[in-house]
Parts: C-alpha cells; sequence; structure tokens
C-alpha cells in the first residue's frame, strides 16, 4: 500500500484527492497547506492528518509517495526537498519553471534513487498514444512539425494567480 502525502490542497490536487481515495493500492496518509481553513476541511473530508508546512509533512516517516500540487516556482524547491526527504514524487505540470529547476530535479532523484513522475495527464490519453504509434511507424512520413490544441470548458472560478 503507497500511503500518499499531498502538498497544496487548492483547486488542483482535487483529482488527486479523488484518484487516491478510489485507488486500492494508496491511502491518503497525510495533507500540508499553509491555509488552515482549507487544510481543516480537507483533513475532515478525508480522513487524514494535516501539517501547515510541507516541511512538517515530508518528516512524517508514514508517507512514502508525494504530490506536489503547488504554484510553479515552488516545484523544484519542494520536488528536491521531499526526494531528499526519501520520498516518491509525483510533480503537476509544469515539472517547473526553468531548465536548471528541471535538472537540479532530475539529479535529486537520481542521486536519492527515489522516482520522480511530472503529471502530463495527457501522455497516455488514447489519442495521443495513437499519434505517438503512427509517428513511430513513420505512416505519416518524417515529422517536421506537430501542434496540438485542446478544447475544454471555461471555469469562471479559475484561482487568479
Amino acid at each position: 500500500m503507497h500511503r500518499i502525502g499531498i502538498i497544496g490542497v487548492g483547486s488542483v490536487s482535487t483529482g488527486h484527492l479523488r484518484a487516491v481515495a478510489a485507488l486500492e493500492s494508496t491511502h491518503l496518509q497525510a495533507v500540508a497547506d499553509t491555509d488552515a481553513e482549507r487544510l481543516a476541511r480537507v483533513c475532515a473530508e478525508h480522513g487524514c492528518q494535516g501539517y501547515p508546512s510541507y516541511e512538517d509533512l515530508l518528516a512524517d516517516e508514514r508517507v512514502d509517495v508525494v504530490i506536489v500540487c503547488l504554484p510553479h516556482g515552488l516545484h523544484c524547491e519542494v520536488t528536491v526537498a521531499a526526494l531528499e526527504a526519501g520520498k516518491h514524487v509525483l510533480v503537476e505540470k509544469p515539472m517547473a519553471v526553468n531548465v536548471e529547476q528541471c535538472d537540479a530535479m532530475i539529479a535529486a532523484a537520481q542521486r536519492t534513487g527515489k522516482q520522480l513522475s511530472v503529471g502530463h495527464m495527457h501522455r497516455f490519453s488514447p489519442a495521443n498514444r495513437a499519434v505517438k504509434k503512427l509517428l513511430r511507424e513513420q505512416a505519416v512520413g518524417d515529422l517536421v512539425c506537430l501542434c496540438d490544441e485542446a478544447y475544454r470548458p471555461f471555469n469562471p472560478n479559475r484561482s487568479p494567480w
């Protein structure tokens, strides 16, 4: 059983909270957020431990996998800290805000022997897998340029940051 810790319980974490609850192989051990009201609400809804800082969550030895759902500028710092604390990490996209931060995160994963994954949710979609197969088989010739657009409903309640 994977014991999950989620760092940042804003709107991005909603899907992760549902997924962890639905999977038999996972247990939501703890969450961390600096917003005390939001933290209390999520802990009450999911029956898990709550921490006011990511450092406190990372010190919890019961947590073995961390999901980072923070603003993009915090991804590198928190991901590296989680890896160095001995946790496997799933970080929301984008991985980081620049290539140097991505390299630091990859180096931390290699150094610690822990797994690092980026939540590219469309990576395994049937449509994307079909395109990858066509390209691999060169069914459409040599790739020169690929443009992808996705359309979805607008969310007027989206966070302003």
